[in-house]
């Protein structure tokens, strides 16, 4: 539909048209962008994921540091923020980083604050 003031014109998310005056290398077939911008964006979601569990991991880094060098707090204390980290992550970037960093929480939990500190404790059932 055309207006006094020119076309008007659904944008998609990936509307690849508007995209060909970006400098992306060009398709050798018939000389557009839409090839490169596709890989372009696919690869843009993947590191986009990626980032969400490394952001992860450096959350439970960093309580972690936090609670074992400047606070002197009890287990308790530091499994809920463990708990309340792992919860905002999940809301943000879904189960698979949230359940990444539940490993990665149970690890540390039990190898830093958990008494005998700086060895691991987990109970390991043994069958046969």
């Amino acid at each position: 539909m055309n207006t006094k003031y020119g076309e008007t014109r659904t944008f998609d998310i990936f509307d690849y048209d508007l995209l060909r005056i970006l400098p992306f290398r060009r398709s050798r077939s018939n000389g557009n962008a839409i090839p490169s911008v596709r890989n372009f964006i696919e690869r843009a979601g993947f590191l986009r994921s990626i980032s969400g569990y490394g952001a992860g991991l450096a959350i439970i880094l960093l309580i972690t540091l936090f609670f074992r060098t400047e606070m002197q707090v009890n287990a308790t204390t530091v499994g809920f923020m463990f708990l309340i980290a792992i919860l905002s992550a999940s809301t943000l970037w879904g189960l698979g980083v949230s359940a990444m960093m539940s490993v990665a929480a149970t690890l540390a939990f039990d190898y830093f604050f958990l008494p005998p500190a700086g060895h691991w404790t987990l109970p390991i059932r043994r069958t046969g």
